[in-house]
């Protein structure tokens, strides 16, 4: 929940929609964002400035962190570009076979949040 705005993971859709929930009684769809074919996004998590939303996932999702931009005045959603414009799908892969601590295999990453700067310095 961002201000009036429910963000929700629509994996048959391969998307996060934006639902304006100021009339519980009437919610409407203001924003989506869809990650593309065989995505399916599961957790997210909202910046605590209320501007991006991390997401993770399964299939296509499964070994990335995705970030998508929130509109808090519309609940317009986009892609962030910026995060891993790596030319290989949306955000950053986690697809790889060896790290820096031995050949481990692809990461999962789960549960990603944002935190705070403790310095106040912002992102």
């Amino acid at each position: 929940m961002s201000g009036r705005f429910w963000i929700q993971t629509v994996p048959d859709e391969h998307a996060l929609i934006a639902l304006d929930v100021h009339r519980p009684g009437a919610p409407r769809e203001v924003g989506r964002v869809s990650l593309g074919p065989g995505h399916w996004p599961h957790w997210i998590s909202l910046e605590p400035d209320g501007r991006r939303i991390v997401v993770t996932g399964y299939r296509a999702t499964r070994h990335r962190v995705i970030v998508v931009k929130l509109d808090p005045n519309t609940g317009a959603l986009a892609l962030d570009t910026r995060f891993g414009a790596g030319g290989d799908g949306p955000g950053v892969s986690f697809d790889r076979q060896v790290w820096p601590h031995g050949p481990t295999g692809p990461g999962d990453p789960h549960g990603a949040v944002f935190s705070r700067d403790p310095g106040g310095r912002g992102p």
